[in-house]
């Protein structure tokens, strides 16, 4: 799994990327306040654990507690509690993608061991080696 992990990180380097925003509509006034009843729940679990008043800020619990979150909105919320774990998950359907699409070209009757060994050598690795079983 080491030398799967590796083709694909040196397949999948990153191309020049730009930040954007999004914007996220919700369909009714309930799922507003949904998001906002749990970032408030949020907020409340991290002032309490600083034992700090419930409505503390970011950088009061952050004295206490370095990296922890207060989110100041609900955009705020869906950016940084929210946005990570999609990311996160959209990285790994991606690399679970191309992981399959290498394993169908390095299994395909029409590719040779000797482009086989040239992804071996390429990512460091000796040629022979099975990146795919």
């Amino acid at each position: 799994m080491k030398k799967l992990t590796l083709v694909l990180f040196v397949l999948s380097l990153p191309s020049l990327t730009f930040a954007t925003d999004y914007v996220i509509s919700t369909n009714t006034t309930r799922q507003d306040e949904i998001l906002n009843q749990h970032r408030v729940i949020l907020n409340t679990a991290t002032c309490s654990a600083a034992r700090l008043p419930e409505s503390c800020t970011q950088a009061q619990a952050r004295a206490v507690t370095p990296g922890v979150n207060v989110y100041s909105s609900v955009g705020d919320y869906i950016t940084r509690y929210h946005g990570p774990v999609i990311l996160a998950t959209a990285k790994a359907e991606i690399a679970a993608s191309e992981a399959q699409a290498l394993c169908r070209w390095w299994n395909n009757t029409t590719t040779s061991r000797a482009m086989q060994d040239g992804v071996c050598t390429t990512i460091g690795l000796s040629a022979g080696c099975e990146v795919c079983n």
